[in-house]
């Protein structure tokens, strides 16, 4: 059974980037303010660029940089960037980035330093670089990301508490660092690290982040009220306010409560990736298409709002080059690798499913929704040994009550592809029956259409049967992956898939030669026995 991509709850948690993705992302600075000011003020980088003038020295000229980079005013702090890259090459790693970082976005990027990939860099040149400057803080962030990318989360924690211990009220550190904690599923500790910081009450950056954080650790937010205050207030710009706006917008949704369309609206106004792809989630939760497409396009790495808008519209065979490229901006994160796995699965592209759940199970060995993928898809191409091997791997105790149905379903796959069809039968129905239990009326529908599948393709008396049944519960799912499973099993495409298929003479030649499988329970393999032996 191949699950659903989509979420049930997306919450608006921080990124984590590099620091030159951020920088690029417009992410840095702590406040642009909307409102005008009186003629003899000017903005921050006007303010910061007369300093500078006046003493032109490495200190002022960082904060040109700095300021412009936040308002995105690149052109006007050339000269300070290239003072940074000439005159003082001895600065600090992040601040010949930043600098680097601000000509590349004037147009004029400096090869010496514009590098974009510094993430790629091994861990011996980033320890070497802090042995130089142990209190770059953002260096230490760097340094954990790069680690847990390559699977030391533990080492990541350590760089991260470190870049904390240096800069606690860095909001590139705080919204990494809780983003690291979200990653090793101490979301307690997530939620605590934005919620006890002085900084939070005054950025919508991180009070956005405290907002999403509590959902994810089953707690309530604190800051609501000071976030619909700041949104009222209108001190900020549009791109400030966006994940603000976006993440009280997901509250409202998911209390039932009304005006979040206007809050969606606030968001989408000069958005982020992230918040664009919130948006993406929330229209089909509404019903309502709240992102235009010009935005997608427009925005820099808008991958992951990309792929659920193509999700959305039932283009599956799409999405998983669309998800290539979100996973190379998440780099740590497995979801790109869960949706393009799953989409890849619903367009039967069943290789490039398998390609890409073996890809970020090398993140997450663990992890249940690719494991699932990775199962059906296997089996899907009569791999079943290997299937059953990935079904083994998600111990019913460990995993939830949801995820064991679609374990189930899957066991009934396999049985199917063994031959055992009463066993598929049987595991197929009780996956349905629990499913429907659960409240899950959808996926208990969707299970009724992999049945139908299945009984189709071996040919079974009672499959004309399960398919009826499978598109009488699907009909109120209008969402449901599994209506084009329905359409292919009463179109045409169903003829050429059983062409495809060894034909009955070749299947009738296997199974006889297939030995004798050794279960523990009727159609369920036995954790500690061999699982199956397949001769040919």
């Amino acid at each position: 059974m191949n699950s659903s991509a989509w979420m049930n709850r997306r919450l608006l948690v921080p990124r984590w980037r590099s620091f030159f993705s951020t920088a690029a992302a417009r992410e840095l600075n702590s406040r642009q303010l909307k409102k005008a000011k009186p003629d003899n003020m000017g903005t921050q980088t006007e303010l910061r660029i007369a300093r500078w003038k006046a003493n032109p020295n490495l200190v002022t000229a960082m904060q040109v940089v700095e300021a412009a980079l936040g308002e995105a005013r690149y052109p006007e702090a050339v000269d300070a960037a290239r003072q940074i890259l000439d005159q003082h090459p001895t600065a600090m790693p992040m601040v010949q980035r930043q600098a680097a970082a601000l000509l590349k976005h004037a147009g004029v990027p400096d090869s010496r330093h514009a590098d974009g990939n510094d993430l790629r860099r091994d861990a011996r040149s980033w320890r070497a670089s802090l042995k130089l400057y142990p209190n770059d803080a953002i260096g230490w962030t760097e340094l954990a990301l790069h680690q847990v990318v390559n699977g030391h989360s533990d080492a990541a924690a350590k760089s991260v508490s470190i870049a904390l211990a240096i800069a606690p009220h860095n909001r590139h550190i705080l919204r990494s660092a809780a983003r690291l904690y979200l990653h090793r599923a101490e979301h307690d500790r997530a939620h605590d690290l934005i919620l006890r910081n002085p900084a939070s009450r005054s950025d919508p950056w991180l009070l956005s982040a405290e907002i999403a954080l509590a959902r994810a650790a089953d707690r309530s937010p604190r800051f609501m009220k000071f976030g619909e205050t700041l949104l009222k207030a209108g001190d900020f710009s549009a791109l400030d306010l966006s994940e603000l706006a976006g993440a009280i917008g997901t509250e409202y949704l998911l209390e039932g409560r009304r005006g979040l369309r206007k809050l969606f609206a606030t968001s989408l106004e000069d958005p982020t990736a992230s918040s664009l792809a919130q948006g993406e989630w929330a229209s089909r939760e509404i019903g309502a298409d709240l992102v235009p497409d010009e935005s997608i396009q427009r925005v820099p790495e808008a991958f992951e709002a990309m792929a659920f808008h193509r999700y959305r519209e039932f283009r599956f065979r799409e999405v998983p080059d669309i998800c290539n490229n979100w996973a190379k901006t998440d780099c740590f994160s497995v979801r790109p690798y869960e949706f393009g796995s799953i989409a890849a699965a619903h367009a039967q592209d069943f290789d490039r499913s398998i390609a890409m759940a073996q890809a970020g199970l090398k993140l997450r060995p663990d992890g249940t929704r690719l494991l699932h993928s990775l199962a059906f898809s296997l089996a899907s191409t009569d791999r079943v040994d290997e299937a059953l091997k990935a079904v083994m791997q998600l111990s019913p105790h460990k995993v939830s009550a949801r995820d064991r149905c679609v374990r189930l379903a899957n066991i009934g796959l396999c049985a199917f592809r063994l031959g055992r069809f009463d066993d598929g039968i049987a595991k197929y129905r009780e996956a349905i029956e629990q499913l429907a239990s659960l409240g899950a009326q959808s996926e208990s529908a969707s299970a009724r259409a992999y049945l139908a599948r299945e009984a189709t393709y071996a040919g079974l008396e009672d499959a004309p049967k399960f398919l009826q049944e499978a598109e009488d519960h699907l009909r109120p799912f209008k969402y449901a992956e599994t209506h084009l499973v329905l359409k292919r099993l009463r179109g045409e495409e169903v003829d050429a898939m059983l062409d495809d298929r060894i034909t009955k003479a070749e299947e009738a030649k296997r199974l006889a030669k297939l030995r004798s499988v050794r279960w523990t329970t009727p159609g369920l393999p036995g954790q500690d026995d061999t699982i199956h032996r397949l001769l040919i």
